[in-house]
């Protein structure tokens, strides 16, 4: 009776480990999900960029507009690593952003 009941015990316990490892490389192995990688083409990522209605950074927020405002010079950014605390409009050449106030 006793050897009966350890060849379950071993057979319960090979079966959890085995399933565990399957169940571990299904989860892993994410590779069969994707297909291969494509690169845009020039056209798709203006497209993309056109689409952006706001930029987050660490600046603020900035949200799409249609026009410039009158600024100083020195609160207008032409482009994203030239932003800092003072920027207040952004004029890339995918379109016009104006920071957003915080109240």
């Amino acid at each position: 009776m006793f050897k009966i009941k350890r060849i379950g015990i071993i057979i319960c316990a090979v079966s959890i480990i085995l399933i565990g490892g399957v169940a571990t490389k299904s989860f892993a192995d994410t590779t069969s999900d994707f297909g291969p990688q494509q690169k845009m083409t020039p056209e798709e990522e203006n497209k993309v960029l056109e689409s952006i209605g706001a930029i987050y950074n660490d600046f603020g927020e900035f949200r799409r507009v249609s026009s410039t405002q009158s600024l100083d010079t020195s609160e207008i950014a032409y482009t994203e690593d030239s932003i800092n605390s003072h920027t207040k409009e952004l004029i890339l050449d995918y379109g016009i952003f104006v920071k957003v106030s915080v109240n």
